[in-house]
């Protein structure tokens, strides 16, 4: 009886496994369009409008510049993308429903992918690709659809390579044998041996991982496929404007002053003035010193 308790719960976690992979397809409910959603933050916006409006007009049209010229629309981020050096991008992303649906639809058809490196083992790999292609229309990884994203890029490019390069099981126990390492550091060693040159390679890993920190995944690859000119290199960070309460800030200022209507690129983050880096101080900690381009999309 002792031992037969751990063996039905581990029937139920299988089954309710089994029941989310194969059978359930989730009701995704609109985007809550209320401009203010992160009411802690919202004092940001409002004293980064307050100094703005304290400035001088030479200096307030400086600003207005910067962030015009800086701040592109997403559909005129393509052909400057298309001319850089890039051979590998590494894009952040939350794990929810509406970043991949995003991803899906503007971002993977339109992104030059000649081999899509996901974070998944090769094990778990090859189940979701069996499920997107026996046309399973939600394949989840990370507990959102990816099976969108794998047929657009697809459809963009059909001799597309699907990769998994996140750390398995047998590694992590060997790392922790010898006591040295990190996920990160192996799945970095994953991509190397997966890198085929000449080709584009798009990973979509959580955000953390597309960090310029050298103790992520970004920092690691960079020394690892040492080959590589710095500038074949990209991290973009992919958030919706409501994900984190910064960004939600940043992005109510540029409505109050006329900028980025729309989904937005800041193409390199590094360039915005220093008053907008000063005056969204998290934002910039957080997510524009660590990326060197930021995709948002809006409700």
């Amino acid at each position: 009886m002792v031992l037969g308790w751990p063996v039905a719960l581990l029937l139920v976690l299988v089954a309710i496994e089994w029941y989310l992979d194969e059978i359930y397809v989730p009701t995704i409910p609109p985007p809550n369009r209320e401009r203010v959603q992160h009411t802690t933050y919202h004092s940001a916006a409002v004293q980064a409008l307050d100094r703005f409006r304290e400035l001088s007009a030479s200096e307030r049209e400086a600003i207005l510049e910067n962030l015009n010229y800086r701040i592109l629309p997403l559909t005129d981020w393509w052909p400057r993308l298309r001319r850089s050096d890039y051979q590998i991008v590494c894009l952040g992303e939350d794990h929810d429903e509406y970043t991949r649906r995003f991803l899906a639809n503007d971002i993977f058809s339109e992104i030059v992918t000649d081999v899509l490196l996901l974070e998944a083992t090769p094990k778990q790999l090859a189940r979701i690709m069996g499920r997107v292609d026996s046309g399973k229309p939600y394949v989840r990884l990370l507990d959102a659809d990816i099976a969108a994203v794998i047929r657009t890029a697809r459809r963009k490019n059909p001799s597309l390579i699907v990769n998994g390069i996140e750390e398995t099981g047998r590694q992590e126990k060997e790392r922790q044998r010898l006591k040295r390492g990190s996920r990160d550091e192996t799945i970095a060693a994953n991509l190397r041996e997966t890198y085929r040159s000449g080709r584009q390679h798009v990973i979509l890993f959580g955000a953390l991982h597309c960090k310029t920190d050298p103790a992520w995944l970004f920092g690691f690859m960079r020394s690892t496929i040492s080959q590589l000119p710095a500038n074949a290199f990209l991290n973009v960070r992919v958030m919706g404007e409501h994900q984190n309460g910064p960004l939600e800030a940043f992005v109510y200022f540029l409505d109050e002053v006329g900028i980025a209507t729309g989904d937005f690129v800041i193409a390199e983050t590094g360039s915005l003035h220093p008053f907008v880096k000063k005056w969204f101080s998290l934002l910039n900690s957080e997510t524009l010193s660590k990326f060197q381009t930021m995709v948002v999309f809006r409700s």
